[in-house]
């Protein structure tokens, strides 16, 4: 009993130390735990220390850099002092609207000073308005309708003359304009739409759509040539 119970202290000596089967001992996983405390603890000071560092009071630093600059009488000096002082690792962009001049080399000193309004950090705040008279548009917009209905009207009676037999079938058709093929092409495009291949004009009146044979024929138009299957739109009512 007493020989098992000094190997049994033995054992647990040296796994320990050297750990068991090849394992992780526990001396080395309580040398990384305090190794890595260690560096938590030196990480946070450092971090407390930098805190503190930032929120010191630089009023005196401040003061001797503005009497610094007191003395300087050069206003190029002071520009290189202030770029070796301030850097541009904090540096606010100010942008505007306005440039006089379009000479690339020009430096922002040679510009005239331009005044920039603001808005307040607050989200209830709104720009004052002022109210205006209402501005009546009644001869415009007749002028604008009337104009729309004597440009859709015209459109209309150019449609309606290359109706032949009502029906339009686009082999027969003459060069047309570039709005008339879209209106054609908008009207089969409605036809293939529909189960039956009926669909309804702009204007309400019921076409049907038909293939008059396999070949492809060229449509003309103004703007160019179109090659498509020779369809027949047939006007019902």
């Amino acid at each position: 009993m007493l020989e098992q119970r000094v190997l049994g202290q033995w054992q647990s000596l040296k796994s320990w130390f050297l750990g068991v089967d090849g394992q992780e001992s526990d001396q080395e996983y309580l040398q990384k735990q305090t190794n890595e405390a260690i560096r938590r603890i030196t990480r946070f000071a450092q971090r407390l220390g930098e805190r503190h560092h930032n929120l010191r009071s630089r009023r005196q630093e401040y003061l001797d850099l503005a009497t610094w600059f007191a003395d300087i009488e050069d206003i190029d000096t002071a520009h290189r002092v202030a770029a070796c002082v301030f850097g541009a690792a904090h540096t606010r962009h100010l942008y505007a609207d306005v440039r006089l001049s379009e000479d690339i080399d020009g430096t922002i000193w040679d510009e005239a000073p331009t005044v920039l309004i603001t808005k307040p950090r607050i989200r209830q705040y709104r720009f004052r308005t002022r109210l205006g008279a209402i501005v009546a548009h009644g001869a415009e917009k007749t002028d604008l309708l009337q104009e729309y209905l004597d440009q859709k009207a015209a459109e209309s009676q150019l449609l309606e003359s290359i109706v032949n037999k009502n029906q339009i079938i686009l082999r027969e058709l003459p060069p047309i304009e570039s709005h008339v093929r879209k209106t054609l092409l908008a009207w089969i495009e409605r036809c293939m739409a529909a189960h039956d291949g009926v669909a309804k004009t702009e204007s309400g009146r019921k076409i049907q759509l038909s293939l008059l044979g396999d070949e492809y024929i060229t449509l003309r138009c103004e703007d160019g040539t179109m090659q498509m299957p020779n369809f027949c739109l047939r006007f019902l009512e």
